[in-house]
């Protein structure tokens, strides 16, 4: 907070010349841009280049894995090594060719972003439509899109009629995700890679909303590995899975939403804050989504809120995001205690300025970019 506190002085002293009377919003606008500032020094110096350096590694070591049924992980890694390297050529070895299809069709996909389909490369319904780029991530286009298809891909844990993933293809997908913790975790170089990106996107927005491969253990078989995490379940706050969106309570939705992916997305308050409101997302996205962050993070505020004949479940939330404001993991954990500040100042326009200014950086890392 002293940084913030600098910052309002700076901000007075600039503006003293012209006898312009510096307002709350001014601030959050001018110290939010100053912090988008600096967390984007730290994605595009490292990040981004360690994630290229991944895949490209990832793929030559998966081709040479001597892992048996790895046309899942290597058409996976080739995905990956293509939309980080655009224009350098990746070949296959002989047995592989007939990948070749399914790459370039996941890759259309990738591209046009504009509609649900199955995933060519992992055979599950993807909602390609999150693929879109926006507006500041144009110019690193190939980032997004590679950062996007490692954390959207999803290998589901369990079968299910609701995502229409049968026995067969969720015991391939496992086996696939089994490969891939194989083929990193016999690479130093891979392992070291792999636990930079974790942990910076940790440091960066928040820890995973679903199970990495960290959370694969060592000499698992599939079906000993389907029984321990069903067992230690990690429950995703919300869902970016077609058919699992609105349709069933975060309880219910636990187990058949379960999977694991490479960079998952990344667990936000916000996010928490909308997925347990008593109404859907998509409901509140408009009219209600800034009160109903505005009432969890300060109950005592008397604005009309979803949450107004939901007591417990207010209680709920807000001690949630108390226990987020002492240990403060994330970068983003950070920008929520700027918030709290704010909205208790009564700046309520100041923090929807700060709020929509900070979702510029975590929109590529949260699930939900419709929010």
């Amino acid at each position: 907070m002293k940084k913030l506190a600098i910052f309002i002085a700076l901000s007075f002293f600039a503006c003293a010349n012209n006898i312009k009377v510096v307002t709350a919003n001014d601030v959050a606008s001018f110290y939010a841009n100053y912090r988008n500032h600096q967390e984007r020094l730290i994605e595009s110096k490292i990040i981004r280049p360690r994630l290229s350096n991944f895949a490209k590694e990832l793929f030559l070591e998966t081709l040479k894995s001597k892992e048996k049924k790895k046309e899942i992980p290597v058409a996976y890694s080739a995905v990956l090594a293509i939309l980080t390297h655009k224009g350098e050529r990746f070949i296959l070895p002989s047995g592989y060719e007939s990948l070749y299809g399914n790459i370039t069709k996941e890759i259309d996909l990738i591209v046009n972003a504009n509609q649900r389909a199955i995933s060519p490369t992992v055979g599950v319904w993807v909602d390609y439509t999150l693929f879109k780029i926006p507006p500041q991530y144009e110019k690193v286009a190939d980032y997004f899109r590679a950062m996007k298809f490692a954390q959207t891909m999803p290998f589901m844990i369990n079968p299910s009629t609701i995502t229409k993933v049968n026995r067969k293809q969720s015991d391939r997908l496992l086996k696939s995700a089994l490969v891939l913790k194989n083929v990193i975790g016999s690479s130093q170089r891979l392992t070291n890679l792999y636990r930079a990106v974790n942990d910076n996107l940790n440091s960066f927005i928040g820890r995973a909303d679903d199970f990495s491969l960290n959370d694969i253990e060592d000499n698992r078989g599939y079906y000993e590995l389907r029984a321990i995490l069903n067992r230690n379940p990690k429950c995703p706050v919300d869902s970016d899975i077609p058919f699992l969106l609105d349709r069933l309570n975060r309880k219910k939705r636990c187990r058949v939403s379960l999977s694991i992916r490479l960079f998952p997305p990344r667990y936000t308050i916000d996010n928490y804050i909308l997925a347990n409101s008593p109404k859907s997302q998509r409901d509140i996205v408009s009219k209600h989504r800034f009160n109903e962050i505005i009432k969890a993070i300060s109950p005592t505020k008397k604005i009309p809120s979803l949450f107004d004949d939901h007591p417990k479940l207010l209680t709920q939330v807000h001690k949630e995001i108390q226990n987020a404001l002492i240990v403060q993991k994330s970068s983003y954990d950070y920008d929520l205690k700027i918030m709290k500040t704010l909205i208790d100042a009564n700046h309520i326009e100041a923090f929807k300025t700060y709020y929509k200014m900070v979702q510029t950086r975590a929109y590529l890392y949260k699930k939900r970019t419709d929010l």
